[in-house]
């Protein structure tokens, strides 16, 4: 990755400037790489994960409005990222520690080799998504001649990736639930509550776009409002994709059908 990304910044001259911004990043995506989620979504143990995740992020939203004051100092975002992260890694880690007795150990080559063999396909889908939603940004950046296009479109994509993160903990959740319990009944139940409140959400935001844009981003985003309408419609799709997606499956033994339907999605979005 680090390798890709070092070519990138050298053939793309936008990204060449802003490298040092780039390599803090990517320091701050290797450290989450190592924080142990699954862990604790295999043990049914989400409290830590939401404990952790709410503190990381109040620390970094209001360090954002104490210590970030003009634009130059855009620097300090992947910085307080690094930070939080590896809080977050060595609390997770220390915890898993004392309260499990799970600390890390040699492995064997043949280990690595039947791990990635068995985990591919999980692999791939996710690669698929991440690769597709990246590939947004990178090919607006490519095409435009300003920067204000991207910021637009991250803006929008910002507030939706927001709500998509209060949705993920749900199916988190359901995930060992079901693969123990098979309860399909449960499954209906969280839909019909939770998409007629999705909705309505959305239906609100869609009215008021643009003066929340603005208030989120300041006044010079109001252009953000329509992208954001036409965005919309995903956080109707996303619970029902997550849910009836691995928790569903994988509890009817077709994992492999929500890892193909994900490589399927992302294709027809990269060909689009």
């Amino acid at each position: 990755s680090f390798g890709i990304l070092m070519i990138l910044c050298q053939l793309i001259h936008r990204w060449h400037d802003d490298l040092v911004f780039y390599l803090l990043f990517f320091v701050a995506t290797a450290v989450n790489s190592l924080i142990p989620d699954y862990l604790y979504r295999g043990l049914e143990e989400m409290t830590a994960i939401t404990v952790r995740t709410v503190l990381i992020k109040l620390f970094f939203t209001m360090m954002i409005f104490l210590v970030l004051k003009k634009p130059e100092q855009v620097w300090i975002v992947p910085t307080l990222n690094i930070i939080g992260n590896t809080a977050a890694l060595i609390g997770v880690w220390l915890h898993l520690k004392r309260k499990y007795g799970i600390t890390f150990c040699s492995v064997t080559g043949k280990d690595v080799a039947g791990v990635t063999k068995r985990s591919s396909k999980f692999f791939y889908s996710r690669i698929a998504t991440t690769a597709y939603t990246a590939a947004n940004t990178i090919i607006i950046d490519l095409l435009s001649a300003g920067g204000s296009t991207v910021g637009f479109y991250t803006s929008a994509d910002k507030l939706i990736t927001t709500g998509k993160s209060a949705m993920s903990p749900v199916a988190d959740s359901l995930y060992p639930y079901m693969v123990k319990n098979r309860d399909f009944k449960l499954i209906k139940k969280v839909l019909l509550i939770a998409e007629p409140v999705i909705i309505l959400g959305c239906l609100i935001v869609f009215i008021f776009a643009e003066p929340l844009c603005v208030w989120f981003f300041g006044a010079e985003y109001g252009p953000v409002a329509p992208i954001l309408r036409v965005m919309l419609p995903i956080l109707v799709l996303i619970l029902p994709s997550y849910i009836l997606g691995f928790p569903t499956l994988t509890a009817m033994g077709l994992s492999k059908h929500a890892n193909y339907s994900v490589i399927f999605g992302s294709c027809i979005h990269v060909i689009n």
